[in-house]
């Protein structure tokens, strides 16, 4: 869905706490939400929002956040419903689920001026469909290897993402063909010259297996993204035309 990136200049992660005694959190109208927020309202200082992917949460964006704040802006970084700290709501996790949780989230905290966007992979198609739905409340949107593009599927895939049938198999073999994956791949697929840096790895690792293993719900919330996003089909196309950013669904 979307090429690995160049992360040399992190070389781990700060320890993992489960419990997340550092996140606030607001009850939206499906589930509760986790958010941070890092800096102060500033004159002059812009408003920034990052969109993760499919299957980490909010803590890729950690170092970002903190030095956006130190430069003087604010930074939301929230997690997905189905990840991290939110809530796992029973319902389909297509576009529209998380183009709606990030607008009732900036209401609530009473952000209703335009942000900039920052999206990585998933989400970077959040972006565009975020942005096509509310234009008015986005100043900027920055794709960091999105997933707005078609993709070719083994076709084992795509059999785990037919109605029905791939809801069955992926409930029999999703969790242990997850882990599976993981382990072998040692996050290959996410960033470059994971080799390189075992630490980084192995706290990547340490989140995802927590999350596939304790985290109630979310390999079928993962699956159920999978099944709901168009990622082997048509996504938003991003077009330059006339200094803005237009976008076709």
């Amino acid at each position: 869905m979307s090429a690995p990136l160049d992360t040399s200049a992190v070389q781990t992660l700060p320890p993992f706490d489960p419990t997340f005694a550092d996140v606030s959190y607001a009850e939206l109208s499906h589930g509760r939400t986790g958010y941070r927020i890092f800096g102060e309202e500033r004159p002059g200082g812009a408003s920034i929002v990052c969109m993760h992917g499919i299957g980490w949460w909010s803590f890729c964006f950690d170092e970002f956040a903190a030095s956006v704040a130190a430069a003087g802006h604010r930074c939301l970084i929230f997690d997905f419903f189905g990840r991290g700290s939110s809530a796992v709501p029973s319902t389909p996790y297509a576009p529209g689920l998380f183009v709606e949780q990030t607008r009732e989230l900036l209401d609530h905290i009473g952000w209703r001026h335009p942000v900039h966007l920052v999206g990585i992979s998933m989400g970077g198609a959040i972006a565009t469909h975020f942005t096509v739905t509310y234009p008015d409340r986005v100043a900027s949107v920055t794709l960091l290897a999105p997933a707005v593009t078609p993709v070719d599927m083994p076709f084992v895939a795509r059999l785990a993402l037919m109605p029905y049938i791939g809801s069955l198999l992926f409930a029999l073999v999703g969790q242990r063909s997850m882990l599976k994956r993981l382990r072998e791949l040692r996050c290959a697929d996410d960033i470059l010259r994971s080799d390189d840096r075992p630490e980084l790895v192995n706290a990547l690792i340490e989140r995802m297996e927590w999350a596939i293993l304790n985290k109630p719900g979310y390999p079928t919330a993962f699956h159920s993204t999978m099944a709901s996003f168009d990622f082997a089909g048509e996504c938003p196309i991003v077009k330059l035309n006339s200094g803005r950013y237009v976008f076709r669904l």
